[in-house]
């Protein structure tokens, strides 16, 4: 399916969507005064307060260990690699 086809798509089920809950929900929902149905008056109508969370810093090692992981990984203790003859 093409990028623009599934789109188009979307739009016509999201306005299809939107339609449906505007004239089934909203128009319900309109209704509420007149059968009594109020909301509840709120204490507090000043802004919420916004408690920022705490960031943590995360150690992030510049260069991986592959060599030792791969050793270590196979069980081979000797200190060499197979992919070099150099020791790691």
């Amino acid at each position: 399916m093409k990028l623009g086809t599934a789109v188009d798509n979307m739009r016509e089920h999201y306005n299809g969507f939107v339609g449906s809950f505007e004239s089934s929900v909203i128009s319900q929902a309109r209704r509420f005064p007149t059968l009594g149905v109020m909301a509840p008056k709120r204490k507090n109508k000043g802004k919420l307060e916004v408690i920022p969370e705490k960031l943590s810093t995360v150690s992030v090692p510049t260069r991986l260990p592959a060599r030792r992981l791969l050793d270590e990984a196979k069980g081979s203790s000797s200190g060499k690699s197979e992919f070099s003859n150099e020791a790691s």
